[in-house]
């Protein structure tokens, strides 16, 4: 018989400011929020917001002194749903900070029983991990020969505890040779430059107790810590009384989140829709190539044609396809630290919207925690992407990879012998559960040079356009 847990969380904060070594307390009853955001798709590492009221001569301070000093910031929870709970550290650290002129998101006049002090002001840092930020920078270059992927993601992912999904391609270069870059994300976006190793781009992501190096098919990778790998969110009428359940469930060696349909909100990516249902790539060596996508194909659809130019014809399909759908949920006292991206989200909706029932992928995750009586109650606003059809790139992008390095180290060989002198040979990993990172969608420049698709265009699906870019559900805001 399936044993079922329910447990609601509430957190308590301590805070302070420390510079030269002092150490000066700031009053948590005067915090009159905490957001802390995960943007998956953009960033490598949270970003945690307060907004709260400090005494002039402090706001002097952290004001004069934003590039050296430093806030100890400290959030434990507890299940309020269990007798035998003790508050344990959910994070936990030293941050540098930046003064905040914009909350995203999250913007709110301070109470007036906090403000009406004229000794006290209202004031907003952006905090991040010195911890963090430490590890991923790190200096990279050189020339590596009869290398492979996983053993130079292996090098990337050095002083990491790390959730990796395995590679599919992993081609063994002859010479690589590694430009001067300064962070774990940037050498981990040149790797997938000289070849993609997921059928979908990289997602790397640093937060307070893993780092992930995933891709974006919404499939689960075991963390190893006892976490179950699924996560269902059952999005019920408002009639079904589990709409108003707090919290989660465990059941069925999975978690179990019932949502309120008030509390959601579909969003279509119309833009693309619009845009095109075709993309034309075209290689550097002039090669044309076709792409139909799966979205904008009702039988009386005109053909609406993209061009790109020295990108991956199946890689930008897959991308593509998985960015049309999107659902935002808003979840109270949701322990979210089961919320991370290398979990399997499947959403269950009613039957009014059962055609957006399948696989997610999570896209963002944002926890705001507001001061209700010198306790903070916790509200996460979880950002979910459905999964497209995701195909295959095949191992002619790893063939192609290894062609490549081939003739650049013959032209090395030639053109001088002080490459061979700097050449280091590195062995050959076969560890199976390596992979490699990158944060969403390129940012940092580089893109895939390869091209391995078919020149013979399949027939596209049709399926049925959809008019509405957005489907309301009267979302309640937080706050």
């Amino acid at each position: 018989m399936a044993v079922n847990t329910r447990s609601a969380y509430r957190c308590t904060v301590v805070c302070s400011y420390i510079n030269d070594d002092k150490e000066e307390k700031i009053n948590p009853s005067f915090i009159k929020y905490i957001a802390t955001e995960y943007l998956y798709y953009k960033t490598f590492m949270p970003v945690i917001y307060i907004s709260m009221a400090v005494k002039n001569e402090l706001y002097t301070k952290l004001v004069e002194n934003e590039k050296t000093a430093k806030i100890y910031f400290k959030i434990s929870r507890k299940n309020v749903y269990s007798n035998l709970s003790l508050e344990k550290p959910y994070i936990e650290g030293q941050f540098t900070y930046i003064v905040s002129t914009a909350n995203p998101n999250y913007s709110e006049v301070l109470a007036d029983q906090v403000t009406a002090d004229n000794s006290y002001r209202g004031i907003t840092l952006a905090l991040m991990s010195m911890e963090i930020l430490n590890n991923m920078k790190t200096s990279y270059n050189g020339i590596f020969g009869n290398v492979d992927m996983n053993t130079l993601i292996i090098k990337a992912l050095e002083g990491t505890d790390s959730i990796v999904k395995p590679t599919l391609y992993n081609p063994t270069f002859d010479t690589i040779i590694v430009p001067s870059l300064n962070s774990k994300p940037k050498l981990l976006e040149f790797l997938f430059s000289q070849c993609p190793f997921y059928d979908t781009e990289f997602m790397f992501f640093s937060d307070f107790k893993k780092t992930y190096l995933l891709d974006w098919t919404g499939m689960p990778v075991n963390s190893g810590d006892g976490q179950y790998n699924q996560v269902f969110f059952d999005v019920t009428s408002l009639l079904d009384s589990s709409a108003y359940n707090e919290g989660m469930e465990i059941k069925d060696n999975a978690y179990y989140i019932y949502v309120n349909p008030a509390k959601t909100n579909i969003t279509f990516n119309k833009g693309l829709d619009k845009v095109s249902n075709q993309v034309v790539y075209i290689d550097d060596s002039g090669k044309v190539s076709y792409m139909d996508l799966d979205i904008n194909n009702n039988i009386d659809s005109d053909l609406k044609q993209t061009f790109r130019r020295g990108a991956n014809a199946t890689l930008e399909k897959n991308n593509l396809e998985s960015s049309t759908i999107f659902i935002d949920i808003v979840k109270e006292h949701l322990d979210s630290s089961i919320i991370t991206p290398n979990k399997q989200f499947i959403i269950r909706n009613y039957d009014d919207y059962a055609d957006y029932n399948g696989n997610y992928s999570l896209f963002y995750k944002k926890e705001v925690l507001k001061n209700i009586n010198g306790e903070f109650g916790i509200s996460v606003n979880i950002g979910l992407r459905k999964i497209g059809n995701i195909t295959h790139l095949g191992a002619a992008v790893a063939e192609a990879a290894m062609r490549k390095t081939r003739s650049a180290a013959s032209r090395h060989t030639s053109s001088s012998s002080k490459y061979r002198r700097k050449t280091t040979t590195a062995t050959t990993s076969t560890t199976a559960n390596t992979g490699s990172a990158s944060v969403y969608g390129s940012s940092y420049g580089y893109r895939n040079e390869y091209n391995p698709t078919s020149d013979v265009i399949p027939i596209p699906k049709r399926i049925k356009a959809d008019t509405d870019a957005v489907i309301r559900r009267s979302p309640e805001k937080i706050g």
